[in-house]
């Protein structure tokens, strides 16, 4: 009698686990799921590298406020690399936002461009499988619709 009591239990405890697991799932669906995303490129004002440029990745939500998940500076030769995380329960919508100072007017001020990242670039989990590369931009370009003054 005791084998079938040892038996019974093992069956439970299995039972027990399957449900548990099957119960994160279904909360991980209702809180989201992570997703990350990564971009890398290079900032020019002419030919000249643009140093301590700030870049931020941003969740672009349109029923509440949107969510920074990460941001760099630009490196002395222009360069960066930004990537971060976010959890969601639907797709994300990854946007990088550039704050320079190459051809601005506006004292106190930077410019600041919006550009979307593709969906295909978006990745499930901690880590970035696949890498946005921006490429060198000349920021002196202005960018319709997509283009504001950020002041301090």
């Amino acid at each position: 009698m005791d084998s079938g009591k040892k038996n019974d239990t093992k069956t439970m405890m299995t039972f027990g686990n399957t449900q548990g697991l099957e119960g994160l799932q279904n909360v991980q669906s209702i809180i989201g799921r992570k997703q990350s995303v990564g971009v890398r490129g290079k900032l020019l004002c002419g030919n000249q590298p643009i140093s301590n440029a700030t870049v931020k990745l941003w969740d672009n939500d349109l029923f509440d406020p949107d969510d920074l998940m990460a941001e760099a500076q630009t490196k002395p030769d222009g360069s960066f690399q930004v990537a971060g995380l976010t959890v969601s329960t639907t797709s994300i919508d990854p946007q990088i936002r550039i704050y320079h100072n190459c051809r601005n007017k506006k004292s106190g001020c930077k410019r600041r461009v919006t550009f979307n990242i593709p969906d295909n670039y978006i990745s499930s989990g901690n880590q970035v499988t696949k890498w946005f590369e921006f490429g060198a931009l000349n920021m002196e370009i202005g960018v319709k619709y997509k283009e504001d003054h950020q002041c301090f």
